[in-house]
């Protein structure tokens, strides 16, 4: 497994604004890492994402969890790494007050991977918690959250209009532009405090 970020070399373009030349310069920079991940479950392949190497299993039983393939860490006989690659063994073989970062490229890896961590240690529905995503808040996403049992999801942009839709049918709060004191609330505002 690779590193969350890559170095590149770059050009630093400068354009001045008073009409002179600009300058170049070449200069190294960091870039989020993306790689793909395969998915397997009993063995036959589910997916393959795309995402920031990094807590695979976690990823993997979040994304079993937003595909409705397991509803609980019952339903898992076990995940485990292969080749650098993680592999979801789903089956049926029989929230607290925690709080987990997790980072991606991609805000629905993100979220897969918060899910798979509660997943993986009993907890949940996350009745208690509220996911913070960077972006928009999407229809997956939304969905996302109603199938781990979260009742709140905030975005710091807008979310879409089927996000909102679905949030309103499921009973989700669902608030967008959080941005210091202010919010807007699009659905079920009875649980932000006035």
């Amino acid at each position: 497994m690779t590193g969350r970020t890559a170095r590149r070399r770059v050009v630093r373009v400068t354009v001045p604004s008073d009409g002179f030349p600009g300058r170049a310069v070449a200069r190294a920079d960091l870039l989020a890492t993306e790689e793909p991940l395969g998915i397997r479950v009993d063995g036959s392949a589910l997916t393959v994402t795309m995402r920031t190497p990094g807590d695979d299993v976690e990823l993997a039983a979040g994304f079993l969890v937003g595909e409705a393939v397991v509803r609980s860490r019952d339903d898992i006989a076990e995940i485990r790494l292969c080749d650098g690659t993680s592999c979801g063994h789903g089956g049926h073989d029989g929230m607290g007050t925690s709080q987990v970062i997790r980072e991606d490229v991609g805000r629905h890896n993100a979220v897969d991977k918060v899910v798979g961590y509660a997943l993986l240690r009993g907890r949940l529905p996350l009745a208690g918690c509220a996911p913070l995503v960077s972006g928009r808040a999407s229809f997956e996403l939304v969905q996302k959250a109603v199938l781990a049992g979260i009742p709140l999801l905030a975005a710091v942009s807008a979310p879409s209009s089927l996000a909102a839709d679905l949030a309103e049918e499921a009973g989700l709060t669902l608030a967008g532009f959080l941005r210091g004191p202010s919010m807007n609330v699009y659905t079920a505002a009875h649980r932000i405090p006035a």
